[in-house]
């Protein structure tokens, strides 16, 4: 019952948000809120339509009332035209998704029969239903491109993403000493196994995420954010959020999950180190050896059997279970060829059965479940989508890039790495997919085009901005929101009075 009611009451909580923050606070608020406390497991289930639950319902919220906002008259310096993206790459690979889609349906209305398994085929419904399903999870990505492009923007979602991990880590703390209960207290049910919460003779939390696991990953990227903050903040500022690296990598630890350990381990010395072109560098290797992870595992390139050895040497039961994963890929990635294009289709089709309709299958990893599902065209425009940024982004103008472009690139590859073993592709990852793809759209409207930007006010003068990263020590903070601005003509003005009177 609580459940329900928190979900039917979300809705306002936007509204209220949107009404006290800033445009880049509310949208982030209302989605990483929604995500990190809304009940897992139940939603309103309509016909066609995809459920109404802690995914669709904050993301929708924050869709209308970015609407309404962006209505108000105003100079919309820091938003994008329009509403669809501009980039041809990233409109194939969305048209790719639904291609897709409708070829799987046409491909798979045979009936699948093992032993006394029956699986139907797929109908036209499925496709229509599936199609708004894809609208859905890419709805972050529409506002994110629209309204978390400018660097203002996305300093405000690193901030959101650190500080919500700080907020959560007290129930997180508690869970990890109590064991994972909230769930089962607040909303009456528990959302996951309770075995696979129990790790090394204590207890992995969940709070109310889907799964340890995911709960690790947020807690892995909300460091990497921290990271960034910390470099890009002024002395004032900068000891706080290097004692936040600090604190959540005790949290994390204490968390007890191999994988996202070791992916803070990889990423946060490149986070603290490198700078934004090396940052860069880095993450367009990890997203190009995503994009083609499927013919790399087939081709036997990804040395398997030495990550295997390495986890074996740190901790044999989680290089079982590393094992167990590996063994369960390959079965299902030699189905999978069985219909390489546009793959087995839902309900199941693509796991593996024996004879006698038993299960020997079990999908961990996102690559191998969209692969599986939906073939190469699926995996294509899925992945290509989460891709394509950090790799548009590496080989842009130098003049295009800044630190926090660089610190959500390198995040978004920390968060592909966890999509080979594990599943889930939450929200908050297409805000930050959304935010690099409008960063990129937005700089090219700064720089390259003489038409008048249809979201500025047609009477509104030529503006430079001088960015400032903290303000000194004693100063009131004028807030990264806000840039330092001067009118041209003023300037102008003002140099020519200047040679006027000295000569």
């Amino acid at each position: 019952m609580i459940g329900w009611i928190a979900l039917s009451v979300w809705p306002v909580i936007g509204i209220i948000l949107f009404n006290k923050l800033k445009l880049p606070a509310a949208i982030c608020s209302t989605i990483f809120g929604g995500f990190l406390l809304l009940p897992e497991r139940i939603g309103l289930d309509l016909p066609v339509l995809p459920t109404l639950d802690k995914h669709s319902i904050p993301v929708v919220t924050a869709l209308i009332m970015t609407s309404i906002v962006l209505l108000r008259p105003r100079q919309w310096t820091h938003t994008n035209p329009g509403w669809v993206p501009r980039s041809i790459v990233v409109l194939a690979f969305i048209v790719l998704l639904f291609i897709g889609t409708f070829g799987t349906v046409l491909t798979n209305q045979d009936p699948l029969v093992y032993g006394s398994r029956y699986l139907s085929g797929m109908k036209l419904y499925d496709g229509f239903s599936f199609s708004l399903s894809i609208v859905i999870t890419l709805i972050p990505l529409i506002i994110a491109r629209k309204a978390l492009a400018s660097p203002q923007a996305q300093r405000t979602l690193l901030i959101a993403l650190a500080v919500s991990a700080l907020a959560y880590s007290a129930p997180a703390l508690w869970e990890i000493r109590m064991s994972p209960q909230l769930h089962r207290q607040i909303y009456g049910f528990f959302q996951h196994s309770f075995n696979q919460q129990i790790r090394a003779g204590g207890f992995r939390s969940m709070v109310f995420l889907s799964h340890g696991l995911t709960l690790s990953m947020f807690f892995c990227l909300a460091i990497l954010a921290s990271a960034a903050l910390a470099r890009t903040s002024g002395p004032a500022k900068r000891i706080r959020w290097w004692a936040l690296v600090g604190f959540l990598t005790v949290v994390l630890i204490l968390n007890k999950t191999l994988g996202a350990l070791a992916i803070t381990l990889l990423v946060l010395p490149l986070m603290i180190l490198l700078r934004a072109r090396a940052q860069l560098l880095v993450a367009a290797c990890i997203a190009g050896i995503v994009m083609t992870y499927p013919l790399l595992r087939a081709a036997n390139v990804i040395p398997v059997d030495r990550v295997v050895a390495l986890a074996e040497s740190i901790d044999p039961a989680r290089a079982s279970s590393l094992s167990f994963r590996l063994r369960n890929e390959d079965i299902l990635l030699e189905k999978a060829r069985e219909r390489p294009f546009f793959g087995w289709g839902g309900w199941s089709r693509n796991r593996v059965y024996n004879d006698a309709g038993r299960d020997l299958s079990v999908t961990d990893g996102v690559w191998v479940i969209h692969f599986g599902v939906g073939g190469w065209f699926r995996y294509i425009g899925f992945f290509g989508l989460l891709c394509w940024p950090i790799i548009a982004l590496f080989i842009s103008k130098r003049d295009r890039l800044d630190p926090y472009s660089a610190a959500l690139a390198l995040i978004l590859a920390a968060k592909l790495l966890d999509m080979i073993p594990n599943a889930g592709s939450d929200p908050y990852v297409w805000l930050i997919v959304g935010s690099l793809i409008g960063r990129l759209e937005l700089a090219s409207l700064k720089t390259g085009t003489s038409k008048q930007d249809p979201d500025v006010a047609p009477n509104s003068k030529p503006q430079y901005r001088r960015k400032l990263t903290e303000p000194p020590e004693g100063e009131p903070d004028s807030s990264a929101e806000t840039p330092v601005t001067r009118d041209i003509s003023y300037t102008r003005a003002k140099t020519i009075r200047h040679r006027r009177t000295s000569s």
